[in-house]
């Protein structure tokens, strides 16, 4: 028995050295996960179905099935780790705060962000009892929860927590000039931009000036930048200022881009919308029709920009009085929406509040009400916090790529402080 001991140990490592030298050399997640159940199975026989070896070798498999996309098997292991780690480590113990950490970035990847919330709170809590609120490991766990409580939308909530990670930043790089903390600030500007705050406009001007020393003048973060700013000066009316700010983030977008590339388009879609506030209307819709055709002539999917421009066109055509244009343009981007993510999702919602008022302008006050009554539910159902159903990857989020889309209240180009950091 001891001897038979001795070589499932042996075994066990074998298979995990084994795994790594694969993960090292980029081999198929299959091979990998294949390799994985088998060393879980061994190590259950040699130390027990609650251990931390076991649990160690559950959080391996929780990673390869999270990079497959499947959240909720990645969600039962790390559950079952959180319970191994409680009874063995105590449930205040650092190793139980790493599994309410990992737990709650599995649930933000899967958009339950207020079940998300939960987990990262309490992982705060224990990192900060045990830890200090300036150790790296509690601040990893701060920028996690702001990421989350961002995409609820609870901005006030999350500014302090931005602010002791900038303090806690600060003093570990002892410099602001550095991506993570330019990063740090920039969110820190939007949230407090977000939550009326007066500083948050030199905030803005002073990370557009860290970044351009940074990174030099043309570089997609100094486009971000230039996004803000405009949007900073677009919200108060100020669109002249705004203007400069919109086409020399467009002309970085084309030099590093190029012409067709998804934030070249976006940054299009955002000067075509402000042409069309200062009712440029001709322009507006020139840049409109130029984005859906440089669309057309790639080959990627990037259906839910062009929803975000047909929606706009679609307004622009309804300010101009070409009615039946308009509903054209907002029946196409609702389909696009749906079928990108269901009818629960905050887009679709803005699609049938579009058509609602646009039905109502050509007196067909029935469908009117239809429209109206879809909008109702799907609020309802947003406020109930259901988990948002999506039919492609997690790429699609409208909180991805280079800028914050025009659904989110804030409206500014925050994804690499929000959606890439982490945080």
């Amino acid at each position: 028995e001891k001897t038979k001991k001795i070589h499932d140990y042996e075994y066990s490592r074998s298979i995990a050295d084994l795994i790594w030298i694969k993960r090292e050399l980029g081999g198929k997640d299959e091979n990998v996960e294949s390799l994985m159940y088998d060393l879980l199975a061994v190590d259950r026989k040699v130390y027990g179905d609650e251990s931390l070896e076991v649990a160690a070798d559950q959080e391996g498999l929780a990673a390869i099935v999270q990079e497959k996309g499947m959240f909720s098997q990645a969600e039962q292991l790390l559950k079952a780790i959180l319970n191994t780690r409680i009874k063995i480590c105590g449930p205040d113990s650092v190793e139980v705060a790493r599994s309410h950490l990992e737990i709650g970035k599995n649930l933000a990847k899967s958009h339950a962000y207020r079940e998300a919330e939960t987990y990262l709170r309490e992982a705060q809590r224990i990192n900060i009892i045990k830890l200090g609120i300036g150790n790296m490991e509690t601040v990893a766990c701060m920028r996690e929860l702001g990421i989350v409580l961002c995409k609820l939308a609870k901005y006030r909530e999350a500014e302090p927590i931005y602010a002791e990670v900038i303090k806690a930043d600060l003093m570990y790089y002892k410099t602001e000039e550095c991506a993570e903390v330019i990063k740090s600030l920039n969110t820190l500007a939007i949230l407090r931009y977000a939550i009326g705050r007066p500083e948050a406009a030199d905030m803005l001007r002073k990370v557009l000036a860290l970044r351009e020393k940074f990174y030099g003048p043309y570089h997609p973060d100094v486009s971000d930048s230039l996004i803000n700013l405009a949007a900073l000066y677009s919200s108060s009316t100020q669109y002249e200022e705004a203007l400069p700010m919109l086409q020399r983030s467009l002309e970085i977008c084309r030099s590093v881009h190029g012409p067709s590339h998804p934030d070249t388009l976006t940054c299009l879609d955002r000067l075509a919308e402000l042409h069309q506030k200062m009712r440029h209307y001709n322009e507006a819709e020139a840049m409109y029709l130029e984005a859906l055709r440089l669309n057309q002539e790639t080959e990627e999917d990037r259906d839910y920009l062009v929803s975000e421009i047909m929606s706009d066109l679609g307004q622009l055509y309804a300010r101009t009085g070409r009615l039946k244009e308009a509903e054209e343009m907002h029946l196409n981007a609702l389909k696009i929406r749906k079928d990108l993510f269901g009818e629960i999702h905050d887009s679709v919602a803005d699609s049938y509040l579009n058509l609602s008022l646009l039905v109502n302008q050509l007196e067909r006050t029935q469908e009117a009400e239809v429209y109206n009554s879809r909008l109702t539910y799907i609020k309802d159902q947003l406020a109930m916090g259901s988990r948002i159903g999506r039919s492609r990857s997690d790429s699609m989020s409208p909180m991805n790529g280079n800028s914050f889309q025009k659904s989110d209240p804030t409206g500014f180009a925050v994804s690499r402080s929000i959606s890439n950091m982490p945080c």
